[in-house]
């Protein structure tokens, strides 16, 4: 995580009025960040790179080939963004690096970035964090909230 990370997530739990400016700034960083790589980010990503699972909670994981990941989250209580279960399908995936979210993880917050695969997700999870490196990307509602 280059913005949202876990050193700024943890000063931002307490009462810290420099930490909230640190992180409003680093949210309009990240905001300038994607909207430069937007146009080079796969087809596929750039129609999830707006939505957030933040409070989604991490359902499955699973690695169904050498070259895929998916996760499906549980998100039916996502503050601003989609609810309902979702699941994310990583293909041509080049590079994991997995602090295994465990079943029942919080996604916290999430980054978009351009790699030689493609393009990379960061995720900062409650106790974990994950990067995926990959071509393309299938996001698919399970069954979305009413």
């Amino acid at each position: 995580m280059k913005f949202f990370t876990r050193t700024r997530y943890d000063a931002i739990q307490g009462e810290s009025a420099a930490a909230d400016r640190d992180w409003d700034l680093a949210a309009a960083d990240y905001t300038r960040h994607l909207a430069r790589i937007r146009d080079r980010l796969p087809a596929s990503v750039q129609k999830c790179c707006d939505l957030s699972l933040h409070d989604g909670i991490v359902v499955s994981v699973g690695q169904p080939s050498s070259d895929e990941f998916e996760i499906v989250i549980d998100a039916t209580r996502n503050p601003w963004g989609p609810r309902g279960r979702f699941k994310l399908s990583f293909i041509g995936v080049t590079s994991e690096t997995l602090q295994q979210p465990s079943v029942q993880d919080w996604w916290l917050y999430e980054e978009w970035h351009l790699s030689d695969a493609g393009f990379a997700l960061h995720v900062l999870f409650e106790k974990s964090e994950l990067l995926v490196e990959a071509s393309a990307l299938a996001f698919e509602s399970l069954n979305s909230a009413r």
